[in-house]
């Protein structure tokens, strides 16, 4: 079934909100949702999508040398981590208050790799910091801050 605002919305970009907007005209108990229900689903899915795809340009721009993250980190391991510094590493609170970071050991021990996994956390941090800033702003009334290079 075609929606007539489905093309309204590709041609504002707005394609998290078409494509659910495509999910819910397939459901067949959409009828249950009120409007209120329902526009708060095509709104949670473009700002979903919208976060996916700035995580992933973020991601790419880091160009990591491997595909690593915290969960996947074995605190077990005999490596002699320090596994409350780890912990403490993987909040990205070093970042914030703008500490710099050395990783230092032995060949072999996996520097690179937990390099890798604090980059990805890194970029993770901070999309989850900016929709939280956005909210704030909204609920404080204050518009986001604009950089001068949009005006």
């Amino acid at each position: 079934m075609h929606h007539p605002n489905l093309e309204k919305l590709k041609a504002l970009k707005l394609f998290g909100m078409a494509r659910a907007l495509e999910d819910l005209n397939g459901l067949q108990d959409r009828g249950r949702l009120d409007f209120a229900d329902q526009l708060a689903l095509l709104i949670d899915r473009e700002a979903a999508d919208r976060a996916n795809i700035a995580l992933a340009a973020r991601l790419k721009r880091a160009q990591l040398r491997q595909a690593a993250c915290f969960e996947n980190l074995d605190l077990k391991a005999t490596r002699g981590l320090d596994k409350g510094l780890i912990r403490d590493l993987f909040t990205c609170r070093w970042i914030t208050d703008h500490r710099h970071l050395i990783v230092t050991g032995a060949t072999g021990t996996g520097k690179t790799w937990i390099c890798c996994a604090l980059g990805n956390q890194a970029a993770r941090e901070t999309a989850a910091q900016k929709s939280a800033e956005g909210v704030v702003d909204r609920l404080g009334g204050r518009r986001p801050e604009r950089s001068p290079m949009r005006g």
